[in-house]
């Protein structure tokens, strides 16, 4: 899919070098939250980037609940910053973890040899980016965790011991001998290293894959009666020939992780016995220091290539937070309490991804920042709305919280204000008109009955209307919001459908028999109406009146559970959506009503539809069995794509006149496609450009950025006269910066990065 016009990159200088010196343009980082991916819902155990952070790897495990439930899981890979997923040719195993290079083209995967769990126990390595997998010559071993030197050629995986009866012999034995092993062939042989029997945890190593930590957990082994692992912190500064403990303190630790150079390191405790601490070192793991972050159930921690970014991510209750000063300080971020188990970051920390196992084998995979065509943003408070209404150019939004708050934007939602509507109501739908001067409230019965409010102001100020108290489900505007009707639930509410002429004061009751109806909709000029009903506690019929309300018909429609409707401005292309308690399918209408046909989207819990004022551009919102997805169609319904939205609980949806904006609420947030909310993130920041001199030539190298750079030169800094260097970057693997070498003119030279 092409991105929207706001989505490509700009140019921008990044940072500019001359001979005699250097200074740098530096960016705010990316205003975006994190956001959960269309990957497969599965227990995942681990996750890995390569150093731009394009290419990922994401690892599942069997989910830790009965056995009867348990089953083997495979592996995906993206190559897209997680934007899109697919599974790899890697075998469905009880995976623990896995590794990449910095390329991202070699990957190693370690599984699990626990007997009765689906897990072979085997080391496998893909040379393709993950198409195609190979088991190693490694042995089978109850293999734990696993890491790759940047080039994947030196390799380093650890194993844990595990004890069971065995009934044949009747005595226990134990599987996995505890041991680190390491292979300095790109896993062509492995050899067991000299570091003790434990219980091991996690392994990192430098870029060049010479330094080694790995971290440990005193486990309580139930069969055996006492503790496998010590809760120490090894290192290894020659490839694991020979290892050490340092002065760290004992610790149930859980992850490890390492800079470029091997001198930064940060280690994660899941207790001690209390919720664990974080630790880091500046010189190789010779002495530890607990830093500022707060104590919880850590679970990974990731760091960037130079040491000064640091991510990690908590168990319960799930979290992540941030450090960009190499763990001085940290900062919670925005990312949902999913109860991560993995963790990954690009080289120069500016992309992220998590994993987490989920509650019952659910989990999701969630990255930052998000690279789709949406815009993302927050809630106003973090509250949940749950309707939301717009003006005609979609820069006027109304939305309504659960919490009984009614907000307003006028710049497509980039920045939002309470309104003073009644906050003890429980709002259930919103409408506006054209211009969004006009907008009119309608609420459900919660603790107190509900009404219908008005306002003539766009949202200052706001009137109950003489709407009888009702369970009020959908309400709907004209487009200069004079002509408005509404309809309740036949639940707690009379059934009925009523209709306003004098933009809300007065209201008559129509002649729509008593129905538990869903949804409403109305052509611009208020005449043309639609409406939906639900099939229990009503006939699952849909409506349509060709006179403002004043006479009504059953259509053709199939009987149904419907949800949601809407129509075009003149009220003769209209869209209807059905729960999967029907037949959960949408069905559009080309003639006002009289014939309608099921669309090719498929079946789902459908819960939103909105139309444009043409009818031609459709978007939908519908469940799946634990997420839901955003689809969009062009062409009046014929046929559907996948708006390429991040997952999320999207509950209410609201489209522009011309169908260029769309507006998407969930409890995540909101998104918006085609048209930005607000600016544009702002550019990563910028790589810092250094520069040697060796005789006559000169080096320029750069830390691999997680964004496409290029080098250009300039002999007098005018703007006009940049041009680019020839692409003859080399990846250095021991420090994971790109390298350009040059012979200068004698005349000045001047060098600078440019974003692509």
């Amino acid at each position: 899919m092409k991105r929207p016009w706001y989505m490509r990159q700009r140019p921008a200088l990044v940072l500019v070098a001359g001979l005699g010196g250097l200074f740098a343009v530096v960016h705010v980082p990316y205003a975006q939250p994190w956001a959960t991916t269309m990957a497969p819902i599965q227990p995942w155990k681990s996750v890995a980037a390569s150093a731009d952070g394009s290419k990922l790897v994401a690892a599942g495990c069997v989910y830790w609940g009965s056995y009867s439930s348990q089953s083997p899981r495979p592996i995906y890979r993206s190559i897209d910053a997680g934007l899109t997923w697919v599974q790899t040719g890697a075998p469905s195993n009880n995976w623990a973890s896995v590794a990449s290079s910095a390329d991202g083209a070699k990957l190693v995967a370690v599984a699990s040899g626990v007997p009765f769990l689906p897990g072979d126990g085997f080391i496998y390595h893909s040379v393709d980016s993950g198409a195609t997998w190979m088991a190693t010559t490694a042995p089978s071993n109850n293999w734990a965790c696993v890491a790759s030197s940047a080039d994947g050629t030196r390799l380093v995986a650890a194993a844990v011991p595990y004890s069971y009866w065995d009934g044949n012999l009747e005595e226990y034995v134990i599987v996995g001998d505890g041991s680190i092993y390491r292979s300095a062939d790109a896993v062509a042989t492995w050899a067991r290293t000299s570091a003790p029997s434990n219980f091991w945890q996690s392994v990192a190593c430098s870029a060049d894959g010479t330094k080694l930590v790995a971290a440990t957990a005193p486990h309580w082994d139930v069969n055996l009666e006492g503790y496998v692992g010590n809760g120490e912190i090894y290192i290894s500064l020659d490839s694991g020939a020979s290892w050490t403990r340092p002065a760290a303190p004992s610790q149930f630790w859980r992850s490890v992780a390492s800079s470029a150079d091997g001198i930064v390191l940060v280690a994660a405790a899941v207790s001690s016995p209390n919720p664990g601490l974080i630790y880091l070192s500046a010189n190789a793991g010779l002495t530890w220091t607990a830093s500022s972050a707060p104590s919880n159930y850590w679970w990974s921690v990731a760091c960037s290539a130079d040491g000064k970014k640091l991510l990690a991510a908590a168990q319960s209750p799930g979290a992540i937070y941030t450090s960009t000063n190499s763990g001085a300080n940290w900062t919670a971020t925005a990312a949902p309490s999913y109860g991560w188990t993995s963790v990954a970051c690009s080289a120069d920390g500016n992309k992220a991804v998590a994993v987490s196992a989920g509650n019952f084998g659910t989990g999701e995979i969630c990255a930052f920042p998000y690279s789709g065509p949406w815009r993302l943003g927050q809630a106003p408070n973090d509250e949940y709305l749950c309707a939301i209404a717009s003006s005609g150019d979609g820069a006027k939004l109304v939305a309504a919280a659960s919490s009984g708050t009614i907000y307003t934007s006028g710049n497509s939602g980039a920045t939002w204000s309470p309104t003073e509507a009644p906050t003890g109501n429980y709002w259930t739908s919103l409408a506006s008109s054209l211009d969004g001067t006009r907008l009119v409230a309608a609420a459900g019965v919660s603790t107190t009955a509900g009404a219908i409010y008005i306002s003539a102001n766009s949202g200052t100020n706001w009137t109950q209307t003489s709407a009888p108290t009702n369970n009020w489900c959908t309400v709907a505007s004209s487009a200069d919001g004079v002509k408005l009707v509404t309809a309740a639930w036949a639940e707690s509410g009379d059934g009925l459908i009523y209709s306003s002429g004098t933009a809300g004061s007065n209201w008559t009751p129509t002649s729509a028999p008593r129905n538990n109806w869903a949804a409403i909709a109305s052509s611009a000029d208020g005449v043309r109406l639609v409406v939906a009903a639900r099939s229990y506690s009503g006939d699952g019929l849909i409506y349509t009146s060709a006179n403002s309300g004043a006479d009504w018909k059953s259509t053709s429609a199939p009987r149904n559970n419907w949800v949601a409707v809407a129509s075009s401005a003149d009220g003769r292309k209209l869209v209807a959506a059905a729960s999967l308690d029907g037949d959960g399918l949408l069905y559009t209408s080309a003639d006002s009503g009289v014939n309608w046909q099921p669309a090719t989207a498929p079946a789902r819990y459908w819960a939103a539809v909105v139309s444009s004022a043409d009818g031609v551009n459709l978007v939908a919102f519908g469940w799946t069995m634990f997420r839901g997805d955003i689809v969009i169609s062009t062409n009046s319904g014929a046929t559907w794509t996948s708006a390429e939205a991040p997952a999320g609980n999207w509950g209410a949806l609201t489209l522009s006149a011309d169908g260029n904006s769309l507006v998407a609420l969930s409890s995540d947030g909101f998104g918006c496609t085609l048209r930005p909310p607000a600016a544009s993130p702002s550019l990563p920041p910028a790589p810092l450009l250094t520069i040697g001199r060796s005789g006559t030539q000169v080096h320029f190298s750069w830390l691999v950025p997680s964004s496409p750079f290029l080098l250009q030169q300039n002999s007098d800094l005018n703007p006009a006269h940049w041009l680019d260097v020839p692409d003859l970057k080399v990846l250095d693997y021991t420090n994971l910066h790109y390298g350009v070498t040059l012979t200068p003119s004698l005349s000045n030279g001047f060098y600078r990065l440019k974003q692509q």
